[in-house]
């Protein structure tokens, strides 16, 4: 099997008729010298374990993320397409990867998109040999050899564990984690210079009023406050209060303080955020509480106010009846939270791992809002699902710029 070393891997001080072998890419090179023959395989498994070989057939060409690939030959019995396997563009050329393995392999001819596709149902190598019978059959072995090597082809049922995984998980997974890809991860700021950062704070273009704050400070035991909190359903008879509402979004969810970092705003709130981003914003679908009109409203932090979006409507019922659904709740919440995330204000620092983060976030807000809700005596309780088309209508974003991330109910106890 042929193979070659990636860019700018280089061996200064290896003999010339061992370097000349690597960069010719023979597993079996023409060196008579058994010692030389001996220090070209010692050379060839180091850079093997440190994944800085590229392996090539006529049809594909395989890129290993790191030394945990491994391949091997040999293969038995029939194989088929995995269901993990994904076929893309990338840098105009087309590639295909899986979760279940560090590398990735890149189509070279139509030959070899037809070689990929023709797994689409169980197949020996020896009834591949055979479908490719205008291909050497060396050829079509060391291609099927490299796909079973990366999982991309599979022989087995999945077994229980694998069954419980969705395609659209693993593959997130493995893509926002360091080892099974390659793409930098983390605060790589590969927009400087390129694209404006997005604003700290998202401004509003209708009518704010001021949300009332509360006069003093929380001061229930942290410890009772974790002891005590739970996921509330039901609400009062009477409905929270637009007081109640004000100090909740002050404890939780304020801007504390604006302030400037290498010609950038930031803020500072009472949860944390990943880089500081805060890319959530909070919006509210309001059915019941006293003091203030059903409607769909934004939070704004930087000045503790709501923004009027529009009345209740149909729309925004529906996104009232979805939270009843999913948290299998009798009547509509009477107040349900929904974050939209900025995802640009978060992936113009960040790679790979930027939606990742996001959900993280997600997930800190929604103990930062159970926590103080249960210090306050309300009720609250996350929701597990949501619609972000339907949110988008209602609050009048772009899907692909801003859109529902998670929702949270709130209102009185019984």
């Amino acid at each position: 099997m042929k193979f070659q070393l990636k860019p700018n891997v280089e061996f200064t001080q290896t003999p010339p008729s061992i370097h000349r072998a690597l960069q010719e890419g023979d597993e079996n090179p023409q060196i008579s010298n058994q010692q030389e023959l001996s220090l070209f395989y010692y050379y060839l498994e180091l850079v093997k374990k440190r994944g800085l070989l590229l392996y090539q057939t006529p049809l594909i060409e395989l890129n290993p993320f790191n030394g945990d690939f491994c391949c091997q030959k040999g293969f038995k019995g029939s194989y088929h397409l995995s269901r993990f396997a994904l076929c893309r563009r990338e840098e105009g050329e087309l590639v295909i990867e899986t979760p279940l393995s560090p590398a990735r392999v890149h189509i070279r001819t139509p030959e070899g998109l037809h070689f990929f596709s023709a797994f689409c149902e169980k197949m020996s190598l020896e009834e591949a040999v055979r479908r490719f019978a205008h291909l050497p059959a060396a050829d079509v072995e060391e291609t099927f050899s490299l796909l079973c090597s990366a999982k991309i082809f599979t022989d087995d049922e999945e077994s229980p564990t694998m069954e419980q995984w969705e395609f659209h998980d693993l593959y997130f997974h493995s893509r926002s984690r360091i080892g099974r890809q390659d793409a930098p991860l983390g605060g790589t700021f590969r927009f400087i210079g390129k694209l404006p950062t997005t604003p700290a704070l998202k401004t509003c273009s209708g009518e704010t009023f001021d949300l009332p704050k509360p006069e003093h400070e929380l001061k229930l035991p942290i410890g009772q406050v974790f002891a005590q909190r739970k996921s509330i359903r039901e609400h009062g008879k009477r409905p929270i209060t637009i007081q109640q509402l004000g100090e909740f979004l002050y404890h939780a969810a304020r801007v504390k303080k604006i302030y400037m970092h290498n010609e950038e705003e930031f803020t500072s709130r009472p949860y944390p955020g990943g880089g500081a981003r805060y890319e959530l914003e909070i919006y509210l679908v309001v059915h019941a509480c006293e003091g203030l009109e059903q409607g769909v409203y934004h939070y704004h932090p930087g000045d503790h106010q709501l923004c009027i979006v529009s009345p209740l409507n149909k729309d925004a019922e529906k996104l009232l009846a979805g939270s009843k659904r999913s948290t299998g709740k009798e009547e509509y919440p009477q107040i349900l939270f929904v974050f939209g995330a900025r995802f640009q204000r978060v992936a113009w620092k960040y790679q790979s791992m930027a939606y990742a983060l996001m959900l993280k976030n997600t997930g800190i807000l929604y103990q930062t809002f159970y926590l103080v809700a249960t210090a306050m005596g309300l009720a609250p309780c996350g929701v597990g699902a949501g619609d972000s088309d339907l949110f988008c209508k209602v609050f009048g974003t772009d899907y692909l710029k801003e859109s529902s991330i998670g929702e949270f109910m709130l209102g009185s106890c019984s």
